[in-house]
């Protein structure tokens, strides 16, 4: 087969696929358990990639996956555990959306009988 032909082929097999994973309920490994590691693979995912190519250059690629892998889940869980969950614990002091949703009944009150730009700029040319 040429190469446009399997392109042609396999790439929609390939979403499909990646599709169907992405709204299937699968069980979730044990280690990713614990936090949320998507950004730091995101993150560290290439760095880490490249690393292990210059480290391990005449090594098998499964070797170089292999070790890449690790590295990557390594960067992740530390970023997650060390730097994002304690910053995203902070947002509420930083936040001020967070700081309006945590404030008492009296202020949502105060918020509530403000009226919207418009409406209070048609009132005030009436009177």
């Amino acid at each position: 087969m040429t190469q446009p032909v399997l392109n042609a082929l396999v790439c929609p097999a390939l979403v499909y696929i990646t599709a169907f994973l992405g709204v299937s309920k699968l069980p979730r490994l044990p280690l990713f358990s614990k936090g949320d590691y998507s950004y730091g693979i995101y993150l560290y995912g290439f760095p880490m990639q490249q690393v292990v190519k210059v480290w391990l250059p005449h090594a098998q690629l499964i070797v170089q996956f292999a070790v890449a892998l690790l590295l990557i889940t390594m960067f992740a869980a530390f970023s997650w555990h060390w730097i994002e969950k304690p910053i995203l614990k902070l947002r509420s002091r930083f936040s001020f959306v967070a700081r309006k949703r945590l404030e008492p009944e009296d202020a949502v009150e105060t918020l509530q009988s403000m009226t919207p730009l418009g409406l209070a700029a048609k009132r005030s040319a009436a009177s």
